[in-house]
């Protein structure tokens, strides 16, 4: 079994040399992870940029990921955003989700609650539950959009619906609040 991973290994490392995207993202991951090979982020760094500078929005996803926690390059706030705009305006939900924070906590990128807010509800329409749950709190504190209890609430049930965890602990505040208004 460990020799079949370590030729898989083999095969996507001649593949991504050869230019292929899919081989490159994966021998990134393998290489950031350690799985089968020997953790090295430098040049888990390298192939997903390799595979971002092909447009992949996954891979500009990725190495957004890498500047911004500093995994086989520096610490650049500014550089994961400009990889995280680049793949969320190919419609990357993850990629997505990043940006508007990027915009929420101002990190490579002057601080900017619509904006975020349009991201998170861009990720949110389609469907993922953390984004989700963002535009609920966004609702909730009205960052970025005019305050609304209600649709706070309906954004926070859709989330939790999905299981999101986040969202529950928001409904059960809410709803405690709201009984302590009541009495």
């Amino acid at each position: 079994m460990e020799r079949d991973a370590e030729q898989a290994v083999y095969w996507f490392k001649k593949s991504a040399e050869q230019g292929f995207v899919r081989s490159q993202k994966r021998s990134g991951f393998y290489l950031e992870l350690g799985c089968c090979v020997q953790k090295d982020p430098h040049q888990a760094f390298e192939w997903f940029k390799k595979a971002a500078e092909q447009g992949d929005a996954e891979a500009q996803k990725n190495l957004g990921d890498c500047f911004r926690r500093a995994v086989g390059t520096g610490q650049d706030y500014r550089k994961a955003f400009q990889w995280y705009s680049k793949a969320a305006s190919q419609g990357h939900v993850a990629a997505q989700i990043e940006l508007g924070d990027r915009f929420f906590y101002g990190q490579g990128v002057v601080q900017d609650y619509e904006q975020s807010f349009f991201w998170y509800k861009k990720a949110a329409d389609q469907g993922d539950k953390h984004a989700e749950s963002r535009v609920g709190y966004c609702y909730k504190e009205g960052c970025g959009v005019d305050q609304d209890e209600e649709a706070a609430m309906q954004w926070y049930l859709k989330a939790a619906k999905k299981g999101d965890e986040d969202s529950l602990l928001a409904i059960e505040l809410i709803c405690q609040l709201q009984n302590k208004r009541v009495i």
